[in-house]
């Protein structure tokens, strides 16, 4: 289960869709040689890499103590009303929005070519997005 979008911002006290706090990593359970292979050719770390940065294990206590606090209670729940916010106004747009209303909206924008220039326009607005 991925939980590196909803730790500390779903969930009771932050603690994510399985309700406890993890380490940065994650795997692949597969019974399939051919899925296996591709994964070991194309899902090398230059495609994703979710290495702990330097600091992250004197961060961490300090997140997890905001997570589980009221101020940590009351970020929740105002990411979920910008979520629900842009997802309102994606619609109003036209552009329907993937998933349920949480700290990160799935956009279907349809078009290769419009998702990458779509992207470039955001990041210097200030918006984190993913083509």
């Amino acid at each position: 289960m991925d939980v590196t979008h909803d730790l500390g911002a779903t969930g009771p006290g932050g603690q994510g869709q399985i309700g406890t706090f993890a380490s940065n990593d994650g795997c692949v359970a597969i019974n399939s040689a051919a899925a296996r292979s591709y994964i070991e050719v194309y899902g090398t770390s230059h495609v994703f890499s979710n290495a702990p940065v330097p600091g992250s294990d004197r961060r961490g206590p300090r997140g997890v103590a905001i997570a589980t606090s009221d101020e940590g209670g009351l970020l929740r729940e105002n990411l979920l009303t910008g979520s629900t916010a842009l997802r309102d106004a994606l619609a109003a747009y036209g552009l329907p929005s993937l998933g349920n209303a949480g700290p990160i909206v799935p956009v279907v924008i349809g078009d290769e070519r419009v998702a990458r220039l779509t992207f470039q326009g955001l990041r210097p607005r200030g918006v984190a997005s993913g083509p």
